[in-house]
């Protein structure tokens, strides 16, 4: 069942609004380990003033869609269904595919667990920290990989040629693919119509507040998602922003090289911590953690120091103790070192 926190700051991460008005402190003041965008953000010229903003936007979006499937070598027979992001072509997918049942490999990210709430689909979960998954053997299921709240990569394409004949619904959520050099499942597909990828552009190229997102699939399936959307959910200047950074080839392949050190830094500051008392390993922008304390006490103690973690235990079998920490730039991982040492002192 789903599960919900206590506490509301903690339903997602990012929600440095709630957390800057807890504190009294401005937004921009808050140190987010809970959110995981690339700590490198494209550096592209914006002018902004060019946009002539009178006319509705293209509603079949023609020249973001392009960009896009350019970019990430997409071709025929396969398209692209662009989303107002991730979130919004999940819960539009589950509505119109309306599957008779499915299976959840989770801990998975949260809007999956209630869009096949909401749409009332019998499912089960399947505890992917303690089950083995290759080959998939199940029907209708739904995986992200790499997988949230922990960042493990598994290599489960290999073993899925066997299954993609196979009428059956699987979705692939490959939203944080670009911080792990791994190939994505399109790589093995050849025409076939019951795979699904959905992937969110935020979290590589560093922009939360730009909604984009998209669903590749067969090219029968995407015009079915089409037909059926709402007109006009994207806007001009996201579009914009979007065709502006897809411009650079080499930004996934910097923003690699920039992270990995900002990572293995984080990962030192995390094991030489007493308050951390386990790591998960990850492929991705972030770690899982298991601390001594339960993560809402860990998060008071953050406090003064305006650093937001994100508390897991609204992840299914996770609880309160499982503790999610992104990557971030040199500066933010010395205060949260600072910080981690001087709570350490304050716990019995």
């Amino acid at each position: 069942m789903l599960k919900s926190s206590p506490n509301p700051i903690i339903q997602h991460g990012g929600d440095i609004y709630s957390y800057s008005r807890l504190l009294n402190c401005k937004p921009s003041d808050i140190i987010d380990f809970s959110s995981n965008m690339n700590p490198l953000k494209p550096q592209i010229p914006l002018d902004y003033t060019g946009i002539n903003i009178t006319p509705y936007p293209d509603p079949t979006y023609q020249s973001l869609k392009q960009c896009i499937m350019n970019y990430y070598n997409i071709n025929y027979p396969y398209d692209i269904a662009l989303y107002n992001g991730a979130s919004s072509a999940i819960h539009h997918l589950i509505e119109l595919l309306q599957p008779q049942s499915m299976i959840l490999y989770a801990p998975i990210y949260l809007e999956y667990e209630k869009s096949i709430k909401k749409n009332n689909i019998p499912y089960h979960t399947i505890n992917r920290l303690t089950t083995p998954i290759e080959p998939f053997t199940e029907n209708n299921f739904i995986f992200v990989n790499p997988s949230t709240p922990d960042g493990k990569y598994y290599e489960v394409y290999s073993p899925l040629k066997s299954r993609l004949k196979i009428n059956s619904i699987m979705i692939f959520d490959e939203s944080f693919l670009e911080f792990t050099k791994q190939p994505s499942v399109l790589n093995y597909l050849s025409g076939e119509t019951n795979i699904y990828i959905i992937k969110s552009l935020t979290k590589i190229f560093s922009c939360g507040g730009v909604r984009v997102g998209f669903v590749i699939s067969h090219q029968d399936n995407i015009k079915r998602l089409i037909d059926s959307s709402i007109p006009w959910y994207i806007s001009c200047f996201d579009e914009y922003y979007i065709q502006s950074v897809l411009k650079d080839k080499s930004f996934v392949e910097k923003s690699f090289q920039n992270y990995q050190p900002l990572k293995n830094k984080l990962y030192s500051i995390l094991k030489e911590s007493p308050l951390i008392k386990n790591i998960y390993p990850s492929d991705a922008n972030y770690f899982l953690t298991e601390s001594n304390i339960d993560g809402y006490t860990l998060q008071k103690c953050f406090e003064p120091y305006k650093i937001l973690i994100r508390v897991c235990d609204n992840f299914q079998y996770l609880n309160e103790y499982h503790i999610r920490f992104a990557v971030k730039e040199d500066s933010h991982l010395d205060r949260l070192k600072y910080a981690l040492s001087e709570i350490e002192s304050t716990i019995p």
